[in-house]
């Protein structure tokens, strides 16, 4: 085969190759452009809220008296929350973003297409025999006046492997403005019509060669995405925590309220006894005074809890960031569960596999990481020298007109083909070495980042599991200690109807009883949040709570 058929192959294939290219290219911005047609990020639950509580705010609020409670479960609490808190509506934007850097940085590799048109008009000397223009003696030039007009269409494209491609089809209508009668004498005709397709290579051979070079900004751009992501998944975690912490320290403040409340009543029954005797002169008047002081001091507790609740509930309301015109901040929030007391068993060692798997800040860290390394081994290919191969083909036509032209170079019989290399070496190279040592510093900072976030995570999977069994063993503890509590009281009150006790002792042991049970109600709550700590810890608390996130579900 000679090289004319040689060409003509080569070309054939560079534009079959090219045609797959730009279908691939096509077909994946396509797909893309239908997927971002949805929400950035979307919150999923396995099982609806109350549609009768905070859920649907509105229909709650309306048609009933402000003063009416509202029952409220921890679920419905959270998913309100999640539905309305602005923090994780701005959060939830900046995975959508990173999602958009991805095409960016594609967007790098995408074809493109130019045309040029010109036109152009000449009057140059030329050393040409013929006619002569004498301009001073023993100086003799032969003007030369023509016009050229062009128009070239192309597609360039640079490709992950490094290699660039320039396929070019270029045309152009020459026309001397000399004398006809000397034109003849130089030209075969006029005007003449060129036509020349041609295609020019080039790939790296050292500085930006490889495919990792070349995706190296892709491939950190989608790290970028998933840090994205795990950034918003641990503002969920902090909602979700807020949330929690709120509802368990509401509960704890109505408990509060029953033992203050039963306390008083205590105290007030007492009240009502002495009064009875010293009416019947069997107890001196002054006894009545302590009675009285300490119902006073029990009311005052009352008081105190009364005003805990409100504080909670206020926190709560913003937490779940209900509008401030809404009637629900009128109404006071009950919530419809209590802690349960569960035997469960704990494996630092699990607790530490699953957090190191699920917790956003390490798979952030890991991330991060992984981005740096990627970027110093860019840096690192970033110190060679550019040595590029170039290759180019071409076919060529000239004729009357631009039929004859194109004829000509279907015909193949005039064709052009080069190779050669392009060597470029920066001298000391200084801006890539320190790129690169930079590159390096931040991949180690990054690695010691890492560790020291994996030892403050086995460090808080410790201190949680050790504050559970601890709460546990206090809330044992305590009960024990409120059983005996009341039992005391009791014999106190049957020593104090005959006459072998004094109105001191009762209420000594009235308020033993009072700090026995909040001591429990305060372990039991501990104990609770406890668990809800060693879920975060974990990572673990959005599968606890049936949430999942619809941009991890897709991903």
């Amino acid at each position: 085969m000679n090289r004319k058929g040689c060409c003509i192959i080569q070309l054939g294939l560079a534009v079959a190759l090219l045609a797959g290219t730009l279908g691939s290219v096509w077909a994946e911005n396509s797909l893309a452009r239908s997927w971002r047609s949805g929400n950035p990020v979307l919150i999923a639950y396995d099982s609806s809220p109350n549609q009768e509580n905070l859920s649907s705010p509105a229909r709650s609020a309306e048609g009933e008296g402000t003063g009416e409670p509202l029952l409220l479960s921890l679920q419905d609490c959270i998913q309100t929350a999640l539905k309305n808190n602005l923090d994780l509506a701005v959060e939830a934007y900046n995975p959508k973003m990173s999602e958009e850097e991805i095409r960016k940085e594609k967007g790098v590799f995408d074809p493109l297409f130019y045309s040029e048109l010109d036109y152009a008009e000449y009057k140059v000397p030329t050393n040409r025999g013929g006619f002569y223009l004498t301009l001073a003696p023993g100086l003799k030039i032969f003007p030369d006046e023509y016009e050229n007009r062009t128009w070239d269409v192309g597609l360039k494209q640079r490709l992950l492997t490094g290699t660039s491609y320039d396929l070019r089809f270029q045309n152009s209508r020459w026309y001397s403005l000399l004398d006809p009668s000397i034109n003849a004498n130089f030209y075969a005709f006029n005007p003449s019509y060129t036509s020349v397709l041609s295609l020019t290579l080039t790939q790296p051979l050292l500085k930006n060669f490889g495919l990792d070079v070349n995706r190296a900004k892709i491939n950190i751009a989608r790290n970028n995405k998933e840090i994205s992501l795990q950034q918003f998944r641990g503002q969920v975690f902090k909602v979700v925590s807020e949330v929690q912490s709120a509802y368990w320290d509401l509960v704890a403040a109505m408990e509060s309220l029953e033992v203050n409340r039963r306390s008083l009543k205590l105290a007030q029954d007492l009240l009502e006894i002495n009064k009875a005797k010293v009416k019947a002169g069997t107890l001196a008047p002054l006894e009545i005074v302590a009675a009285e002081a300490e119902v006073a001091a029990r009311e005052e507790g009352v008081i105190v809890a009364e005003n805990q609740i409100r504080s909670v509930e206020d926190r709560l309301r913003r937490i779940l960031n209900l509008p401030r015109d809404s009637q629900l901040w009128e109404r006071p929030i009950r919530p419809a569960e209590k802690p349960v007391l569960a035997e469960i068993s704990f494996s630092e060692e699990e607790s530490l596999k699953r957090a190191l798997e699920l917790r956003p800040e390490y798979v952030q860290a890991k991330k991060d990481l992984t981005n740096k390394d990627i970027y110093a081994r860019f840096a690192r290919n970033q110190l060679f020298p550019s040595l590029n191969l170039q290759g180019s083909a071409g076919l060529n036509g000239i004729g009357e007109n631009w039929h004859d032209s194109f004829h000509e170079l279907r015909g193949g019989d005039y064709y052009s083909y080069a190779v050669g290399l392009v060597l470029e070496v920066p001298l000391g190279n200084r801006s890539a070495r320190g790129e690169y040592a930079k590159a390096c510093l931040d991949r180690d900072k990054s690695k010691a980042t890492l560790v020291n976030l994996e030892q403050k995570i086995t460090l808080e999977i410790r201190e949680a599991i050790r504050q559970i069994q601890t709460n546990r063993k206090r809330i044992d503890a305590t009960e024990k200690a409120r059983i005996l509590a009341e039992k005391k009281l009791e014999v106190e009150q049957k020593k104090l109807s005959v006459g072998m006790s004094t109105n001191f002792e009762v209420l000594r042991t009235q308020r033993d009883l009072l700090e026995a049970e909040t001591n429990w109600i305060k372990a039991l709550l501990d104990y609770t949040k406890s668990l809800v700590e060693l879920e975060r810890a974990e990572g673990t608390i959005l599968e606890r709570h049936n949430i999942t996130l619809e941009e991890e579900t897709r991903g």
